[in-house]
């Protein structure tokens, strides 16, 4: 090897070790967040840190952890193993996974993240009673495109669900299988849940997503869940109320 190679190789590794050295504050610290992004108790490097806790858009994320993946190099990627929250606590933001970028694009793999339901309230475009269960989202792979995705395998489920609809119901589990489809997130409903959920979800943004399917409430379910369902529209010959929304 050349004299001037060596000298370029030292050079880009005596840089690569400096940044490996450079408190991720200071990084931060010259970056303008959104508004709505607080953050307390940062420390570590870009390679392995930790944020005590984070809040954005109304969700607060607490013990964020990260460490980088060196094994992402060989895919021309840089990824990092990512955890946060405590998954024993069912009213906490928790998950673990990787994240990478680079030249494949932005990407989750082997990724879970868990909230509990009443987390989705302020999202809700009407008011709601409260809601019970904790939502589990699991991606085998998402990757970012436009709209949404251009990749996604994984599944979502609303475990112990329930409402408060003049007192607590139970619905149980209800599950739905997550893909990308146009570009755009696609959560499948097979209708095998008490409320015979059946359809497909399909969000473009965070402010455009419909609903195109169907429910058949469980004769198990109290009768003014069946009220409530009956004001949708006229039953169909198997019983199912068609939704569109």
């Amino acid at each position: 090897m050349s004299k001037v190679k060596l000298i370029v190789l030292f050079i880009i590794s005596f840089i690569l070790f400096l940044v490996s050295l450079t408190p991720i504050s200071l990084v931060v610290g010259q970056l303008t967040l959104p508004k709505n992004v607080a953050y307390q108790g940062l420390s570590g490097n870009i390679w392995q840190g930790e944020i005590k806790s984070l809040q954005a858009n109304k969700m607060l994320f607490e013990n964020i952890h990260w460490q980088f993946e060196p094994s992402s190099l060989l895919h021309g990627n840089l990824g990092f193993d990512v955890k946060f929250g405590d998954p024993r606590n069912s009213q906490q933001l928790s998950g673990r996974g990787t994240a990478s970028t680079g030249l494949t694009g932005h990407q989750l793999r082997d990724f879970v993240f868990r909230m509990p339901a009443s987390g989705v309230k302020p999202f809700l475009p009407i008011p709601v009673g409260e809601i019970a269960g904790r939502l589990i989202t699991t991606i085998d792979v998402f990757q970012i495109g436009k709209p949404v995705c251009e990749q996604l395998s994984g599944e979502f489920v609303w475990v112990k669900s329930g409402a408060d609809i003049n007192g607590p119901v139970s619905f149980g589990t209800i599950t739905s299988t997550l893909v990308c489809e146009d570009n755009k997130l696609v959560a499948k409903f097979d209708g095998n849940n008490l409320l015979g959920i059946e359809g497909n979800a399909v969000i473009e943004s965070a402010r455009k997503y419909n609903f195109d399917g169907f429910v058949k409430p469980d004769a198990s379910l109290p009768g003014i869940v069946h009220q409530g369902v009956g004001m949708l529209g006229k039953m169909d010959n198997k019983g199912k109320y068609k939704i569109k929304l």
